[in-house]
């Protein structure tokens, strides 16, 4: 019974696109399902209990199978309570936010697809199901970026999204390829035979899985595509941000840290530290609303990765959750300023006066969040973070500080252009459907309260255990949550009152720095990497090919050719007539005997006493 709820669960989304042909409001209701249905698995594996279903899936000879299976266990039921509550929201801010807009069922369809495929990866009980799953997800992605195909733009950013992704498919087959020669099983964990620490002749492959998830979760290098991603409308960047397509590499590495080296680990926090100070810097350059937000992203995953280098990967998966709610939040209460200025796009600058007051309310809530502030559900996890990596690398957490501090200095900025003083006042307030998931993300973040101090210094925390059945208390000094709180509160005011004593004017003509678009130019690198793999570098191997490969193989026949004719000429002048000359001699040799031979006894006679005679002078010749 669990392991059918569990395929219900991952099946229902798919029919999304049929319920909105009926009415776009039915759209989002088969998700909703599946989430109850999630919850109900809830009550059964909240013990730490597992159920897994396995079948072979290819045989192979000597007894070897391909083996696909889907695991119900704690990490993915709540994993998949995210993934549904998002998608659910997000489809009903989606009724209004198209409105008026016929023939939706492509992309409620696609959005169906999106949730579906994240629900596999997260049910997968191996590599296999996990990377169809995984490319799933990509594909699905790559259509709703996409969705205004009609737009160049869109195109672009979405064609960019799948080349990128696509490599990183190529590394994650890599990995399960690898991990099938050395182990010949793919299972993370369960009843049949699970995957083992990889031998130090194989450390090779945790590396391919780590920078798999890399490209997935957009960290550096390969973090450029996810604020090109922005072109896709803005309910599918909020659930491709707070709970599918970014946080797959997150959940990968989840699955696998038990078997992860601490070489692989190290690297893990580096890159999660680099990408989320890289990416806060970047985000305050930004004049775009929605891809300052992105570049939010990017960090916000750097701390997820360098939870689970800091050996917390419980860290990393509370602060995926608290990130999923807090995130879509604001992406949707972004795309509610922009709706209310679509004639204008999404400069920040001109989406001033845009939002009513209580949206504004709304939207501290979940920037509290954001940025790390106390009674919020983000200080509960990246305060946790901190503490995790002053047991580890206490260096790294300094960078990390940097990076909250950078975090509040550009949702300043954003939020006096998009909810300061300003001449336009839109009273209007949203309708319900714009209006509720807002809201009700910005509540959630409240959540804990007066528990968010007491997690950090607690001796346990049952909240999503992974790995170990609880979270040890960590030792850090009391002063460091307090110090990154103080930071991030200097930081926001800093740039709150330096923004508002420019002009607005010549603001509203602002734009990102070429540096900081291209993402300190590591944007074309890339371009000019995939440029030369797929244009330059075809073109240079078939003139190569026509230029010297052809022409030595038309070298080559001719000189076979040659060969032949010399040999034909060597044949005919020589071979032939040295035959001829040999047949000549049997001739004449034969005629000279023949002639010896006759009927002539005494002539017979007469050639025996010849021959005795010049063979006896012979003899005696040789003897004196």
């Amino acid at each position: 019974m669990i392991l059918l709820f569990t395929l219900l669960a991952i099946s229902l989304p798919l029919a999304g696109g049929l319920a909105s042909l009926a009415d776009k409001r039915l759209a989002s209701f088969p998700v909703w399902l599946s989430f109850i249905l999630t919850a109900y698995l809830w009550f059964f594996v909240a013990d730490g209990s597992s159920f897994q279903l396995a079948t072979t899936w290819l045989a192979l000879p000597g007894n070897k199978s391909f083996q696909v299976g889907i695991k119900t266990d704690l990490l993915s039921v709540s994993m998949a309570a995210i993934v549904t509550f998002i998608s659910g929201l997000v489809q009903v801010y989606s009724v209004d936010y198209f409105h008026g807009k016929k023939s939706l069922t492509r992309y409620f369809s696609c959005m169906g697809l999106f949730t579906s495929a994240m629900l596999l990866l997260v049910f997968s009980a191996e590599l296999l199901l996990f990377a169809i799953g995984w490319n799933l997800v990509g594909l699905a992605s790559y259509l709703l970026i996409g969705y205004y195909y009609e737009k160049e733009s869109a195109a672009y950013a979405s064609t960019q999204a799948i080349l990128l992704n696509k490599l990183g498919d190529a590394f994650l087959l890599v990995g399960l390829l690898g991990t099938w020669v050395v182990q010949k099983n793919l299972f993370f964990a369960g009843d049949e035979q699970t995957l083992t620490i990889w031998p130090a002749s194989a450390e090779w492959i945790p590396f391919c899985l780590l920078l798999a998830a890399m490209v997935k979760s957009a960290q550096f290098p390969f973090q450029f595509w996810l604020p090109d991603a922005m072109e896709g409308p803005t309910p599918v960047s909020a659930l491709l941000h707070a709970a599918t397509m970014v946080v797959a590499g997150v959940f990968l590495l989840i699955r696998v840290y038990p078997l992860l080296p601490n070489e692989v680990l190290d690297m893990v926090a580096y890159v999660g530290v680099g990408s989320a100070l890289l990416a806060s810097v970047l985000a305050y350059f930004q004049w775009d609303a929605k891809r300052m937000l992105a570049w939010s992203t990017v960090a916000q995953i750097g701390f997820m990765f360098a939870a689970i280098g800091f050996h917390a990967p419980y860290l990393a998966f509370l602060h995926l959750f608290t990130h999923a709610l807090f995130k879509a939040g604001l992406f949707l209460s972004a795309g509610n300023s922009i709706q209310h200025n679509a004639a204008n796009g999404q400069h920040l600058a001109l989406l001033a006066g845009q939002s009513s007051t209580k949206e504004k309310y709304a939207f501290i809530l979940l920037l509290a969040s954001l940025i790390g502030l106390p009674l919020s559900l983000g200080f509960l996890s990246k305060e946790a973070i901190f503490a995790a990596g002053w047991a580890n690398q206490p260096w790294l957490v300094v960078a990390l500080v940097s990076s909250g501090g950078f975090t509040a200095l550009y949702m300043g900025k954003y939020f006096f252009w998009v909810y300061g003083k300003s001449e336009l006042e839109n009273n209007k307030p949203p309708t319900k459907f714009l209006w509720f998931p807002v809201a009700l993300l910005a509540i959630l973040t409240l959540l804990p309260l007066g528990w968010a101090q007491y997690g950090i210094y607690a001796d346990s925390i049952l909240f999503f255990p992974i790995g170990a059945p609880v979270l040890k208390t960590i030792a850090a000094p009391f002063w460091l949550p307090w110090l990154a709180v103080l930071l991030s509160i200097s930081a926001f005011f800093f740039a709150y009152y330096t923004q508002e004593k420019r002009s607005k004017s010549i603001f509203q003509q602002a734009q990102t720095p070429l540096w900081a678009s291209s993402s300190f130019y590591i944007h074309d690198f890339w371009l000019h990497a995939f440029r030369y793999g797929f244009v330059v570098l075809p073109r240079q191997i078939a003139h190569f090919d026509q230029n010297w490969v052809d022409r030595f193989w038309r070298s080559g026949g001719k000189s076979i050719v040659i060969l032949g004719h010399l040999i034909a000429f060597i044949d005919v002048k020589f071979v032939d007539n040295f035959v001829l000359l040999i047949a000549m001699f049997s001739r004449i040799g034969g005629r000279i005997i023949n002639s010896f031979q006759t009927a002539s006894i005494q002539r017979n006679l007469a050639h025996v006493i010849y021959f005795i005679i010049i063979f006896s002078c012979l003899v005696y010749w040789f003897i004196s």
